[in-house]
């Protein structure tokens, strides 16, 4: 993250290649600031816009499969972390925005999550405001779950899909009201 957040131009790009080598193992915080650094880099702004869709599908994924409430606000702040480039180009052409929107479910529906779910249980801000975590928890989850079962996470992925899109289709909507 520090990478793709550097004043480097090199150093940014050597960073997106690495994410982008293995995307579905980033966390959402990762993939959070590769879509900045997308956004900063000419003729990438649908690509930065697309990769936000993602990490935003993710992290409220993982936030809502975790039993404790407080972790959704990872998410927001997660948001309010969102370059200035990426928030105008959205606004600038929110149509696109439906049809990335898209493109980003169906990409999340093709990709296993191949890390940790639980990071939005220590990620910033949140893990201040959560009761210390029991390592023997961690390492044996059935003791004390984090998390809600396993059985019900595809109704969960579904819900945040349903949503996302639905959200987006209203944002389109407005824009074109305006």
């Amino acid at each position: 993250m520090r990478r793709l957040g550097s004043r480097s131009q090199k150093a940014r790009e050597a960073a997106v290649r690495d994410v982008l080598k293995r995307p579905s193992e980033q966390m959402p915080p990762v993939l959070y600031a590769l879509a900045n650094a997308l956004s900063r880099e000419p003729g990438r702004a649908y690509d930065a816009v697309f990769w936000y869709q993602v990490a935003r599908l993710r992290a409220v994924f993982d936030a809502l499969r975790c039993r404790d409430k407080k972790v959704r606000r990872v998410v927001s702040a997660l948001g309010r972390s969102l370059s200035k480039e990426l928030r105008e180009f959205q606004n600038d052409d929110p149509p696109r925005a439906l049809a990335v929107a898209k493109r980003a479910i169906a990409w999340d529906l093709r990709n296993p999550r191949d890390y940790d779910h639980r990071w939005v249980i220590f990620h910033g801000a949140a893990a201040q405001s959560l009761p210390e975590v029991d390592p023997v928890a961690l390492a044996f989850p059935l003791a004390a779950p984090l998390t809600y079962p396993e059985t019900e996470w595809p109704d969960i992925l579904r819900y945040v899909h349903e949503t996302h899109l639905r959200s987006v289709e209203l944002f389109v909507k407005g824009k074109k009201g305006k």
